[in-house]
Order: C-alpha cells, then structure tokens, then sequence
C-alpha cells in the first residue's frame, strides 16, 4: 500500500511451482521453448540456469495433485506501480520464514 495514502498499488502472488505433465524438462536449447536461437542479442542463457532447474526435485501425479517442486517458487506480479522491486524483496525474504 502507498505510504501516505494507503492505495493499493500492487501485490504479490507465490506459490511452489508445480507442472501438470510427466514429460515437463527445463531446456534453454529446444527448439520449441520460444527463444529465438537465430537471435541471441541480449540474451545470456547458456543453459546453465535450466539445467540447474533441471536437477531440482521434484514429486507427485501430474493427474492428481500435479508435479511439485518444492525448491522452485513461481511469483506473480500484479500492478506494483513504482513497487515491483520492494514487493519481490518482500516476497523473497518471505520465503525462508515460512520454511517452504
């Protein structure tokens, strides 16, 4: 909320990120991910951030409960009207205290 005024100027959605297929894969260099691979101008991934992805846990029933892995939080930023930094840092930091 503003400061002052107490307006609403954004918020914050987390959650574990969860996938609801067998066959999800984090891959930088498929060729249908959507990157461009013929335009690599200002893009730094070397497939290092996916494959780390990759490596993360994961557990569950993409048709029950869905494939959740708990080391991953998947954030949503609505609004934040001169805020989206502060909401993010307050999301982050949020995370160690509830332990997930």
């Amino acid at each position: 909320r503003h400061k002052t005024g107490g307006w609403l100027q954004g918020f914050v959605m987390m959650t574990t990120f969860t996938t609801w297929t067998h066959y999800f894969k984090w891959d930088s260099a498929h060729s249908v991910n959507g990157i461009d691979q013929s335009n690599r101008k200002g893009k730094v991934d070397d497939c290092t951030l996916s494959d780390e992805l990759e490596r993360q846990t994961r557990s569950g029933n993409p048709l029950t409960e869905g494939v959740v892995w708990p080391t991953i939080a998947e954030m949503s930023l609505v609004g934040a009207l001169g805020c989206g930094e502060y909401l993010l840092q307050m999301a982050l930091d949020d995370i160690p205290r509830r332990g997930t």
